[in-house]
């Protein structure tokens, strides 16, 4: 059995790599980071002196960026929506006999 690659968080919280890689991956597949990325990803295929290292120290940057960006209204209004969601997807797997009599 393939053994799992872990990744520690400054909280110290454990998460496997490929979760952690996919993470990122999404977050810069999607607007607002998506074409910034692919400027950057062209800048650097096309040989204008942009080494590995240049473009990974800027892809950090974005993601740190972006989310540096969120505002507490904008925390509160995800926070909201998940808790929505959540609340939504557990009325929806409860049976229907609760509360009726």
């Amino acid at each position: 059995m393939a053994q799992v690659e872990l990744k520690l968080s400054p909280s110290e919280t454990l998460y496997a790599a490929v979760d952690v890689r996919a993470f990122i991956t999404d977050a810069l597949n999607t607007a607002p980071a998506v074409e910034i990325v692919q400027e950057l990803l062209v800048t650097h295929i096309e040989g204008k002196l942009l080494h590995p290292a240049v473009v990974q120290e800027n892809l950090v940057g974005l993601i740190e960026d972006i989310v540096g960006a969120a505002t507490h209204a904008d925390w509160t209004a995800i926070t909201t929506e998940l808790i929505n969601d959540a609340r939504e997807a557990l009325l929806d797997d409860a049976p229907e006999t609760i509360g009726a009599r």
